[in-house]
């Protein structure tokens, strides 16, 4: 479970989050949505640890993990971050990138462990190959496998499909969604598109200008904002 309370998050005199509280219950997936500078990118980095709120908490599992005064690292928040760039490595196979992200205590059976996530993301055929040599499907694929080859409880994504096309969209979202049928994850996602919320998301979270304007599950989002779904 990852709980955010009172969330403030400044750049100089600009505020980025102010007064952010919400929820995500495990094994859910919590849609993000907002104009552009609503603060989404923020959120997520607060979660991962990449920055400190400058005021409220974060709690993972009733632990706190961030404030004022805390700073858990990433590594230490059993979580995996995809960001909208994908942050592939263009000097590594499709191999090499998995192999590098088995956790440290199971590097003996590290082999076996790639091979399992190279065959559940059909990735197996291309383990030689480096990014520049994959389509757009195929690096979205070797994305995700990376992320979730270390085992994380939470998942958190930043608009990582953003730059398909429709049909390659679809075909993501069906092996995320497949995924977290498979595996105990609770994720966050961050997107621009109200049809990613609702082919994908069980709660959403909508943010403007740094604060929460609306928290709940997806048909209670399609209620609320009924007069965008109607246009």
């Amino acid at each position: 479970m990852i709980d955010a309370i009172d969330l403030e998050k400044r750049y100089g005199r600009t505020t980025a989050l102010h007064q952010a509280t919400f929820r995500v219950p495990p094994e859910r997936l919590l849609a993000v949505i907002g104009p552009s500078g609503s603060g989404k990118t923020t959120l997520l980095r607060l979660i991962a640890g990449l920055e400190k709120p400058d005021g409220g908490q974060i709690r993972l599992n009733s632990v706190v993990v961030s404030g004022p005064e805390t700073l858990v690292p990433s590594y230490r928040r059993n979580l995996s971050m995809i960001f909208q760039d994908l942050a592939l490595w263009p000097h590594m196979t499709v191999s090499e990138h998995l192999q590098f992200a088995v956790p440290e205590g199971r590097h003996a059976d590290a082999s076996a462990i790639v091979r399992t996530f190279l065959q559940k993301l059909h990735l197996d055929r291309l383990q030689a190959r480096y990014p520049a040599q994959l389509s757009g499907g195929e690096k979205q694929r070797l994305a995700i496998a990376r992320a979730l080859i270390s085992s994380p409880s939470y998942l958190l994504m930043d608009e990582p499909f953003s730059q398909l096309d429709f049909r390659l969209r679809k075909e993501m979202h069906a092996w995320l969604q497949t995924i977290q049928q498979e595996t105990p994850l609770t994720v966050v996602y961050v997107t621009h598109s109200l049809d990613e919320v609702m082919l994908m998301a069980d709660d959403v979270l909508v943010l403007d200008k740094g604060a929460v304007k609306f928290e709940g599950n997806r048909t209670a989002f399609q209620l609320a904002f009924k007069h965008y779904f109607d246009r």
